[in-house]
């Protein structure tokens, strides 16, 4: 044993190999000690004796339950606990000891050796290299053969890679090799099964999901007594169901592809999600993660709205990182989920020394990025042919736009002269980055477009618009598949500029292609902040509204854009945007979430009610409102001119309001939405200093000017922004001509500048609430 020891220091490790139990406790009640005070010899001897026998007063359950936690990693979430390391490239093996079970093993660690269950998703050493080592130390504990699930295509070759130990080292490794294809199922134990489910990695690969199994009566019988059910049960006829939950699921390596596939839904719904990020910022390209078959933690943010597990604990980082990017990793991650996010570092360690990357900083030349500490040189994006675009950084786009480029070295050329001055734009962090990429997903075009009240309304103001766009030139911020760029075109643009700093801009330029709208169209790939125009523009063409109008701060790029390269007295569509709240009242939707917790199957959960109001109402809810449940009349929050608003005005937005109830009922919450209009900016205003004059005046040239009104209000059809609604923890009832008074604060959060701080203060009667929340 020592010999054996001495060459896998990972036998000398192991819990309880090494050390004899401490002796079983003795009762001290039989056994009393006379215990001498004082000093001397004598008083030494016996407190000794006395140290001894409490020593021994621990069993030993009790003595290996605390040497176990003494020597323990890891972390526990959701009722389990989750040990091991992954590193990537180098080695993985991920503990679930109350499951019994072991993912992957690229070297055997000592914790692994007491699983029963292992489960491998793909062929690659440094997750399967430790699989001889698992089997060989669990018989040499005198273990029973452990069961090995691995993908069917490897199988054979498995079986190969043990008989070539078996014959080398002449011993008879025992295992139960078990070939699980994608949707079988395999009964652990009767209250525990396991399924795999399809991931994409550059071999054959699959994820598992591990199931609680438990029986519930059938709701035909749920109104019988015991002695009925009984009765029929003896029967033979089936009376419960089977219900699977979903508990652990582990992906393995995979690209992020498995995110938007049905068929691994479980794995998204578990309680907990062990999955891979393997790439953390911008120093690796999300092209490059897809690639070599991992995932990027920007395509993780990017797909955060299917994920609907407790606690995602990320695994498989890459070396070229340290501690403290994996930490700001799952910062930037944890702003995106409502799960709670863990990195496994266990034993993680860095290819850089400290010394080797202020070395790596120093040789780099000025014009490198720094990213979490390191500085790395600027990666070029490339256009769809794979020609270098130059570093163009990234610009956002309402939901995601922007493309690739045809002419993009004329563009180059003529980047040496600048019409503008550039307004000093904020890097673009890794925050932006993950916007960024998650407009590049189709589905989110789908939705825009499908939604005929916006799409229409666009179409309708550039057409009506047309004599301002034809022969004009027009930039379209935030071009997204490029629609609203082509139907400038169609309304005789001399040339347009579609900028989008998605992916989907590679696609755009194809859509232009399509068209034969080449000559006129131009796609733009980055941030309208960063990339460059040859001329001025006389046109700006931009949907940038968010929920309640300013979330993700896109209005911020079109005032860029109006400030580089939009002529004096040009034209902006939409023209302005106002945005409006309202009190509310929808006991449904209270009922639905609370009040349900009342009575459930005759069991008084009222004790829920408290978390069930906060998981509910916490954050603000984007959701259809009635108009039948509009209180009062709206109260104008903020109203824009986009020829004249500026960034430091949209910063932070604040109005008091007095509102009063047009009916008796429960007032639940606050709803906002938005108009925006497309008009001809007035140019013959005359100049007045009284502002109720000035105002009269502005009303009545307004009615003489051509407009077009795209609204999201109650009473108008509903359109994909819906309304948005931040909920009371618990409703106020109020009577007709009931006042509701406060002010209301919107600010850019710190954390995010897209993100919004909600904060409103308001009184009803004489009691006085503040409800504050984070629209993300």
């Amino acid at each position: 044993m020592q010999q054996m020891a001495a060459l896998n220091p990972a036998i000398s490790s192991l819990p309880n190999c090494h050390h004899a139990p401490p002796p079983r406790r003795r009762n001290l009640v039989t056994q009393p000690h006379a215990v001498k005070l004082g000093g001397g010899s004598g008083a030494g001897r016996v407190s000794s004796e006395f140290s001894s026998t409490i020593g021994r007063i621990i069993d030993e359950d009790e003595y290996r339950k605390a040497r176990a936690e003494v020597f323990r990693k890891g972390f526990d979430v959701e009722g389990y606990s989750v040990e091991g390391m992954s590193i990537g490239g180098h080695e993985t093996c991920v503990i679930v000891p109350e499951l019994k079970s072991a993912f992957d093993i690229g070297r055997c660690l000592p914790k692994a050796v007491n699983q029963n269950f292992l489960f491998i998703t793909h062929a690659h050493l440094d997750h399967i290299g430790g699989l001889p080592n698992y089997i060989a130390t669990r018989a040499l504990y005198s273990l029973k053969p452990p069961t090995v699930f691995v993908p069917p295509c490897i199988k054979e070759n498995v079986e190969k890679l043990i008989d070539i130990h078996r014959e080398m080292a002449q011993v008879e490794l025992n295992v139960e090799l078990v070939a699980l294809d994608v949707g079988e199922t395999y009964e652990m134990r009767n209250d525990i099964v396991v399924r795999p489910f399809r991931t994409q990695h550059v071999i054959p690969s699959q994820g598992y999901v591990i199931y609680s199994v438990r029986k519930k009566l059938r709701k035909q019988y749920t109104h019988l007594k015991g002695k009925q059910i009984e009765k029929i049960k003896k029967s033979g006829v089936e009376i419960t169901d089977t219900i699977l939950s979903p508990e652990v699921a582990f992906t393995g390596d995979t690209t992020s592809d498995f995110y938007l596939n049905p068929y691994s839904s479980d794995a998204l719904r578990a309680k907990i999600l062990i999955t891979e990020a393997t790439f953390l910022d911008e120093s690796v390209s999300i092209q490059h993660a897809r690639q070599h078959g991992h995932t990027h933690l920007f395509e993780i943010m990017e797909h955060a709205q299917w994920i609907r597990n407790k606690s995602v604990v990320l695994t498989h980082f890459s070396s070229r990182y340290n501690i403290q990017d994996i930490g700001k990793a799952v910062s930037m991650l944890q702003s995106k989920l409502s799960a709670k996010v863990v990195p496994l570092t266990e034993g993680f360690k860095s290819v850089y020394s400290e010394h080797e990357e202020e070395r790596m900083s120093e040789q780099l030349s000025g014009d490198g990025e720094c990213i979490n500490g390191r500085r790395y040189k600027s990666s070029p994006i490339y256009d769809s042919d794979g020609r270098s675009a130059k570093k163009l950084g990234l610009h956002r786009a309402r939901f995601g736009r922007r493309g690739d480029q045809d002419g993009l070295n004329s563009l180059e050329a003529s980047q040496q002269e600048q019409l503008k001055e550039p307004i000093n734009p904020p890097p673009a962090t890794g925050f932006d980055h993950a916007y960024f990429q998650s407009y590049s997903h189709l589905g989110v075009h789908e939705e825009m477009i499908k939604d005929t009240i916006r799409t229409e309304a666009y179409r309708n103001a550039i057409f009506t618009h047309s004599d301002h766009i034809s022969g004009k030139v027009v930039v379209d911020v935030g071009c997204g598949t490029g629609i609203l760029s082509i139907f400038c075109a169609q309304a005789g643009a001399r040339r347009v500029y579609a900028i989008d700093a998605s992916n989907i801009a590679v696609q755009a330029n194809e859509v232009v292609k399509a068209n034969k709208f080449a000559d006129c169209v131009q796609v733009l790939h980055g941030r309208v902040e960063d990339v460059e125009i040859p001329e001025e523009v006389d046109v700006i063409v931009s949907e940038w509204m968010g929920y309640m109008l300013f979330y993700e701060s896109m209005l911020e790029s079109v005032i860029v854009a109006r400030e580089r390269w939009l002529k004096p007295g040009g034209l902006i569509l939409p023209s302005h945007a106002t945005l409006y709240m309202a009190p509310i009242s929808n006991p449904d939707r209270y009922g639905a979430s609370v009040d349900f917790w009342h009575d459930v199957y005759g069991i008084d959960m009222s004790a829920m009610m408290p978390l069930a109001k906060q998981c509910a109402f916490e954050e603000p809810s984007v959701e259809s409102v009635s108009v039948e449940n509009v209180l009062t009349w709206p109260h104008v929050v903020k109203h824009i001119d986009c020829s004249t608003v500026s960034v430091q005005e949209l910063e932070s937005i604040t109005s008091k309001f007095s509102l009063t109830s047009m009916m008796r009922a429960p007032f639940n919450g606050f709803a906002f939405w938005f108009d925006v209009e497309f008009c001809v900016q007035p140019t013959d205003i005359p100049l007045i200093s009284d502002p109720q004059e000035k105002s009269e005046v502005a009303v009545n040239h307004k009615k003489r000017t051509p407009s077009l009104v795209l609204s999201t209000a109650p009473e108008h059809p509903q359109t994909h922004w819906q309304q948005t609604v931040i909920y009371l923890y618990d409703p106020i009832m109020v009577e007709q001509d009931h006042v509701i008074e406060g002010s209301l604060a919107l600010t850019q959060s710190k954390e995010n500048r897209r993100f919004m701080n909600i904060h409103i203060d308001f009184s009803s009667g004489d009691r006085r609430f503040v409800k504050e929340t984070v629209l993300r």
